[in-house]
């Protein structure tokens, strides 16, 4: 018996139940307030759809953090008005004037 429950197992169960018995906890909580709240599949799915952009966001996020921290401790030197693209500087406009 103990080779059917292993913790693995425990620990997928309580993983896939948490969504649902907040959604109950939920209902719960709107059926005692008064409120009838048909909706709370949708909301789970709103909410699931949420959690995924954010941790896309925070993900590019922390991505460009580290490749900016990276970058300056590679170049030192270089500043953030560089073109990345094409590699030159942008120039200002009192340098063209004079060179015009």
């Amino acid at each position: 018996m103990s080779d059917l429950i292993t913790p693995f197992l425990v620990a997928s169960a309580v993983q896939a139940i948490t969504p649902i018995l907040l959604a109950a906890l939920a209902g719960v909580v709107s059926g005692r307030a008064g409120v009838f709240n048909m909706a709370l599949e949708g909301q789970m799915l709103i909410g699931a759809f949420a959690a995924i952009v954010v941790a896309a966001l925070l993900a590019i996020g922390c991505f460009f953090l580290w490749r900016a921290n990276r970058r300056s401790s590679v170049h030192p030197d270089e500043t953030v008005s560089e073109n990345p693209v094409f590699g030159e500087k942008p120039s200002r406009p009192d340098t063209v004037a004079a060179e015009a």
